[in-house]
């Protein structure tokens, strides 16, 4: 929108300055080389060809040449008045209406086999157990935690120890 408002402007000086620049003579010709240049005065020592010039817009022409810019300039102004004023109710809108709560994403579904999901119900002649009685409860050998390493000689720390890592287990199941 700004590029075309100042073309607008500019449009009458280069109306006005058109005149001047077509009522110079102008001339074709072929340098040494085979390239075609033209320009407003001629070389001595080549062929030179006249060209014919348009003549420029009267000054009839120009005034309604002006005119009509000015009308589009009026146009693009209160267009842009417009467009302002048409913003500024939106800017006031928006001010009045609250601010929209931010909604979190849902957490994502979860699907698992249904080998692995516990039934809601059960067979009637199934009784599925109980709860385990409280207490501590015995622990397989295989996930034993290994027992703490004594420090040689006791009561200083050793030089250098490795972090231990919890064992990895894998658990082995059979094809469905």
């Amino acid at each position: 929108m700004p590029r075309l408002s100042l073309l607008l402007a500019l449009l009458p000086l280069f109306i006005l300055a058109l005149p001047s620049a077509l009522a110079q003579e102008v001339f074709q010709w072929v340098d040494a080389e085979g390239r075609v240049i033209y320009g407003d005065r001629p070389p001595h020592d080549r062929e030179v060809r006249s060209l014919e010039v348009q003549p420029g817009p009267t000054p009839e022409a120009a005034q309604a040449a002006r005119e009509r810019a000015e009308a589009a300039q009026r146009l693009a102004d209160e267009i842009a008045t417009e467009r302002r004023q048409r913003e500024a109710e939106a800017a006031a809108a928006a001010a009045l209406r609250p601010p929209v709560p931010f909604l979190a994403e849902p957490p994502p579904e979860i699907h698992y086999h249904p080998r692995y999901v516990r039934p809601r119900w059960h067979p009637g002649w199934y009784r599925p157990p109980g709860p385990r009685p409280p207490g501590k409860y015995p622990r397989p050998p295989h996930i034993q935690p290994p027992p703490p390493q004594e420090v040689w000689p006791p009561g200083r720390a050793p030089e250098f120890t490795q972090p231990r890592r919890a064992p990895e287990f894998t658990q082995h199941l059979r094809n469905p």
